[in-house]
């Protein structure tokens, strides 16, 4: 295998038939112990190994190797035991060129199709550059129709202008690349403090990025922190808060914060707390902080083994006189 023609090629299948993050992560690992063995037709390599290569968990992992098998990335052969499963890798390539032979061949035995010579006589009035080019037109929607992909002239079996589905694949891409540059920095602040990530919570912290502002979901990241809880879940509530209340940005979130919404005056609750407290009332808790400083002071002094033998011997002759 050629390291970087199939590189290219496994994107550029991808811009047709995509796959998951782990997926593609899962695939680059295969590649790399692949490259180590000497690019064999058939190698083994333990599961734990590729999850701590592709930086995936159990679930995770099985899964993405579950998607590459059904979407005929990789082949793998399961082994009894303890024994690890061997992997077969599916050269992209060799697929991505027979798919643009077949795009080819279409086209070839759509331009041999013959013209009726009915619709040349009814058309004999048109303008032949304008014939040519309906031809063409025709041509390009008959291969798109075939392939069921797009080829720049035709765009499946609609005859609008609209861009074909490549290109809106292609436009879809590009802004889910935007939304995870815009996110990167929420994601790795992610990942260094709150632990690993799965693929789910990095799809949600750039959901929300593109509804708020990264900014914003750093700083409920931050107060989390600050107060002690390292969930994901935690940081997602403080953010569906702040959308309740209209909070866009961290000036506002700081400001709501603030005791009194930044007015610098103090509470009306504080205030009355403040005035109806009379000054007997503070002594006699003072009073009785002091008695209790004091009773704990005499628990904690040694007692006097004569004296408690005395005590005993008293609560002995009470109870005798009680008759008990």
């Amino acid at each position: 295998m050629n390291y970087i023609k199939e590189i290219n090629a496994f994107h550029n299948q991808n811009l047709f038939e995509p796959l998951s993050s782990s997926a593609i992560c899962l695939w680059y690992a295969l590649m790399h112990f692949n490259n180590l063995c000497g690019w064999k037709k058939e190698f083994s390599v333990a599961a734990s190994q590729l999850q701590s290569v592709s930086g995936l968990k159990a679930t995770a992992f099985k899964e993405a190797r579950l998607e590459l098998q059904r979407k005929g990335r990789i082949g793998v052969t399961s082994r009894s035991g303890n024994q690890a499963a061997v992997y077969r890798m599916v050269s992209q390539v060799m697929v991505f060129s027979m798919e643009e032979e077949y795009i080819e061949e279409n086209e070839k035995s759509a331009k041999e199709v013959p013209i009726p010579q009915d619709n040349l006589q009814n058309d004999h009035q048109e303008n032949p550059a304008e014939a040519d080019q309906t031809a063409d037109e025709t041509i390009g929607q008959s291969a798109g129709c075939n392939t069921g992909h797009s080829n720049g002239q035709g765009s499946g079996c609609n005859s609008d202008s609209s861009p074909g589905p490549f290109f809106k694949q292609d436009i879809t891409k590009q802004k889910q690349n935007k939304t995870t540059a815009a996110a990167a920095g929420a994601i790795r602040f992610f990942e260094d403090n709150f632990g690993g990530i799965s693929p789910f919570i990095s799809r949600s912290i750039q959901g929300w990025v593109a509804d708020t502002s990264e900014p914003l979901v750093l700083h409920a990241m931050e107060l989390a922190l600050e107060q002690g809880v390292e969930k994901w879940r935690y940081v997602k509530g403080i953010l569906e808060a702040w959308k309740v209340k209209g909070i866009v940005s961290v000036e506002a979130a700081m400001m709501e914060e603030k005791p009194g919404r930044g007015s610098g005056q103090v509470r009306e609750a504080d205030k009355f707390s403040a005035e109806i407290v009379p000054d007997w009332f503070v002594e006699r808790k003072k009073k009785e902080r002091e008695q209790e400083r004091k009773r704990r002071e005499e628990l904690r002094k040694p007692v006097d083994p004569v004296d408690a033998v005395r005590e005993m011997e008293e609560v002995r002759e009470m109870l005798a006189g009680l008759g008990v």
